[in-house]
């Protein structure tokens, strides 16, 4: 690296130099010494240049989480609760759309027919057995155990057909799957499952105990879920029914 001479002190020595030669030659010629005047080097001061370091904040910033966002409208609110209520129900009920006239009743079907013997389907409720008998040509297919109304709410004596055809139904905060509606007595009263509550999505039947043994409905005919569902698939619809009086006489 080559080291460059500041400016003063080369200007010093070429004036020194200068002044050395005149008095070699003014010794040489015999002439009045020279007086050489005394320099003094000035110092060159030099700038000072003071840092002064600033305090930069360079922390990390921290991440805030960002805000859900507002539910700002009764739409907004209306489709969040459907969305709830999807992920709490996890069955699918059909209610069938209730209707304000009076249903008519079925007509009655001559007494020559029972015991049934013709050609065709029959129910029978036998409410002294507790029991649904299903007849075809004549014939008892099936004996399914019921539970009918309980006194003062008991299931009257009635001759009749199977009117409409219900997937599920509603009363006395229960659900009912499978309901065939019956006849009209102080409210409807259908053929249906046992009764159900629902928690957290899944069936609670109720009074399952009764079904074959003892009254113990509002009037309608209960049957146990998987009865109610072979009887639906068999399909009573216009089929005659007889329902036979209760015994009220007797402590059930």
């Amino acid at each position: 690296m080559t080291t460059q001479t500041p400016l003063p002190i080369t200007a010093c020595l070429l004036l020194a130099t200068s002044l050395f030669a005149l008095v070699v030659t003014s010794y040489a010629s015999g002439a009045a010494p020279i007086t050489i005047p005394t320099i003094t080097p000035t110092k060159t001061e030099m700038a000072t240049v003071t840092l002064t370091a600033t305090a930069t904040n360079t922390a990390t910033p921290t991440s805030s989480p960002t805000p859900l966002p507002s539910i700002r409208s009764s739409a907004d609110r209306v489709i969040l609760n459907k969305l709830l209520l999807e992920l709490e129900t996890r069955i699918e009920i059909i209610i069938p759309t209730p209707t304000l006239s009076r249903p008519t009743r079925p007509a009655p079907i001559p007494d020559t027919a029972w015991p049934p013997s013709l050609t065709g389907k029959a129910l029978v409720i036998d409410q002294d057995a507790q029991m649904l008998r299903v007849y075809e040509n004549g014939v008892e297919v099936r004996a399914l155990p019921a539970s009918t109304g309980i006194p003062p709410l008991h299931t009257p004596a009635f001759l009749g057909h199977i009117g409409r055809y219900a997937s599920t139904i509603y009363g006395y905060g229960e659900w009912a799957d499978n309901a065939w509606y019956v006849l009209t007595a102080r409210g409807n009263i259908y053929i249906h499952g046992a009764p159900y509550t629902l928690s957290e999505g899944v069936k609670v039947y109720k009074e399952i105990e009764s079904l074959g043994v003892r009254p113990s409905s509002h009037g309608c005919i209960r049957l146990y879920p998987a009865d109610a569902e072979w009887l639906t698939a068999w399909d009573p619809q216009s089929a005659p029914i007889l329902i036979t009086p209760l015994d009220l006489g007797k402590e059930w």
